[in-house]
């Protein structure tokens, strides 16, 4: 539909605009809410953009290619492998400074670049003429767009049918076999989308889409070399994506062959040298081909760009661990620790590493800095771990308490019922038990405690209940059957010593 200043109805179409400068995002939604847009998005860098894409779909895109920390290339390159509507029109803005950029987002599919400082009417005009080109296509572009936006909405046997009138409009599209195989998938005739794929891939080897999508396909078939050989495939004519590297490499990386996969690691590194998944893959790749002083060094270089980057301490952790060499992991957590004392994450797992290496009272001293911080609840855990190792279940308790959530509360009430056994308070035990047992209802661990807390209050019916119910959700039978057998003799001399207590019943004469 039209309207009398367009070729195009604005009122049905929304605006993706991304710009981390406010002024210049305020001064493009100025312009678009002027020509009646139907909306408006606005973000302010890459993986907003993306997931506002995602779920609005919209019939344009604005992007600014300098995006403070991240850039708008990715934006790019994410759009145009997209498996759907990824010929959505991308007008792209630069300044002066980022005229060289202009060829690269142009190889990566952009429609139409404006440079800063720009006019409202320039800007106006670069919308309208991209919106024309793609709200008025020819027969066969209207059936694939409309297949398009039926499968967007799951709707994949509606979609059949403007499928097949594209079909008998040109059935060798490439696009249109594509979208007969994505189809297939959905609908989960996998062997037909794999034949169809691997026809159109045996007469157009170089459609890279077609790769891709097969990969994918062999890939849930847990056919791995297959699918590294089709990504390699798929790289050959579309080399410039770096989350694909970063598979390939992660895939090799799991098939034990590290040096291949450093070598698809270095090449997403080439693309973007700040790319956070790939130099953490970097980093356990390198340790997995022998180099542990490298390894180490793109686990620091991630955090030195992020440096909220916990996964990067925790990798430095778990390797030093694993090569026994705690006190490296310490020297780099107290180094990082100065750094950045505002990130209270290096402080964390420092007392970490110090409970890890029996150095309980410094494990202690460093998480009690962290008790009104982001950190707290796993700050008290390794405070009580530590002074349950000191043998002080009373501090150890009170830290417990102090923990308000965590992913693994029926551990901490565990604890709580054990150190309360401690103490000689069973029926507060038996309490943090029940607690326990609630939050993890398959686990015989927190009944074995409640029953040990109801034989110290005399419970001893209901202590050998609990260990019956123990025992059918898992508990070996031969470790608890001494502990039936005593709950159930005790309960027996119970009954006994009342029944002896008992007045003898007088018979009328």
């Amino acid at each position: 539909m039209s309207n009398k200043k367009y070729n195009f109805d604005p009122h049905e179409l929304s605006i993706l605009v991304v710009d981390d400068q406010d002024q210049i995002r305020k001064a493009i939604r100025r312009v678009i809410q002027k020509m009646d847009f139907k909306e408006v998005i606005e973000a302010t860098e890459a993986a907003a953009a993306c997931i506002a894409f995602e779920s609005h779909r919209p019939a344009l895109v604005v992007c600014d290619l300098n995006l403070g920390q991240t850039s708008g290339l990715s934006v790019l390159e994410n759009i145009r492998h997209q498996n759907l509507a990824s010929d959505i029109p991308i007008l792209v803005v630069t300044g002066e400074a980022g005229r060289d950029d202009i060829v690269k987002a142009v190889d990566l599919g952009a429609n139409d670049y404006l440079l800063k400082p720009f006019q409202a009417d320039a800007l106006e005009k670069k919308v309208i003429k991209l919106l024309e080109e793609f709200t008025s296509p020819g027969p066969l572009l209207q059936k694939i767009r409309a297949t398009e936006k039926l499968l967007l909405a799951g709707q994949f046997k509606e979609a059949l049918v403007p499928l097949g009138e594209a079909a008998a409009l040109d059935a060798k599209n490439l696009r249109v076999r594509y979208l007969q195989a994505f189809t297939w998938m959905k609908m989960g005739q996998i062997l037909n989308a794999e034949k169809t794929l691997e026809t159109l891939l045996s007469e157009q080897p170089g459609y890279y889409r077609g790769s891709a999508l097969l990969a994918d396909l062999r890939l849930k078939k847990g056919r791995v070399g297959e699918a590294v050989a089709l990504m390699a495939a798929e790289l050959e004519f579309n080399g410039k994506q770096p989350d694909r590297l970063i598979q390939i490499g992660e895939l090799l990386l799991e098939q034990a062959r590290p040096q291949e996969a450093i070598a698809y690691f270095r090449k997403a590194l080439l693309i973007d040298q700040r790319l956070r998944g790939a130099l953490l893959a970097m980093g356990h790749a390198q340790i997995k081909n022998g180099n542990l002083d490298k390894g180490l060094y793109y686990f620091k270089r991630l955090r030195r760009y992020y440096p909220d980057a916990r996964e990067a301490l925790e990798a430095i952790v778990s390797t030093c661990e694993r090569v026994k060499d705690l006190r490296r992991a310490e020297f780099l957590l107290r180094d990082e620790r100065a750094c950045n004392p505002k990130q209270t994450d290096a402080s964390v797992l420092l007392a970490r590493v110090y409970f890890m290496q029996e150095k309980l009272e410094d494990a202690i001293a460093v998480a009690s800095e962290l008790t009104k911080s982001g950190e707290a609840d796993e700050a008290s855990l390794i405070m009580a771990m530590a002074e349950i190792k000191n043998d002080h279940p009373r501090e150890a308790l009170a830290a417990l308490e102090n923990i308000k959530h965590s992913k693994n509360m029926s551990y901490i009430y565990r604890l709580m019922a054990d150190l309360h056994l401690q103490l000689k308070n069973p029926v507060k035990a038996e309490a943090a038990a029940m607690r326990s047992f609630a939050s993890e209802p398959w686990s015989e661990h927190a009944l074995l405690i409640q029953a040990k807390a109801l034989t110290q209050t005399h419970d001893h019916a209901k202590a050998a209940f609990i260990l019956l119910r123990a025992t059918m959700l898992g508990a070996a039978a031969d470790a608890v059957s001494r502990e039936i057998a005593e709950a159930k003799l005790a309960l027996k001399k119970r009954r006994a010593a009342a029944a002896a207590a008992k007045p003898p019943t007088r018979i009328a004469s």
